[in-house]
């Protein structure tokens, strides 16, 4: 759940829109999610039961929903996303990650 994300790790909203118009900035922003992600599932796995499903390799690969893009700050890479890049599906499919739901 994002709300255990620490939110001052290093994903910082950029302030030009364009920013993102670059596909590399979008992926580097989704990747740096992910990464977040990652370390969230690794200490959910260290606490909890060791047979639990959740994995660091299966958080990887999942694509961030809109929901948490916004929630984490990042409306400017949603926009982008959206607008610029063809959409969550085909800039996961870029990306080589699932659509979550």
């Amino acid at each position: 759940s994002q709300g255990d994300w620490d939110r001052d790790e290093a994903i910082v909203p950029q302030p030009d829109a364009r920013y993102y118009a670059h596909f590399k900035h979008v992926k580097a922003a989704i990747f740096e999610v992910l990464r977040v992600q990652a370390a969230a599932a690794t200490t959910l796995l260290r606490s909890s039961d060791p047979g639990a499903v959740l994995s660091e390799k299966h958080a990887v690969k999942l694509m961030p929903t809109e929901r948490q893009l916004e929630e984490l700050g990042l409306a400017d890479v949603l926009e982008a996303i959206l607008h610029v890049h063809g959409g969550m599906t085909v800039v996961a499919r870029q990306l080589q990650l699932r659509v979550q739901g």
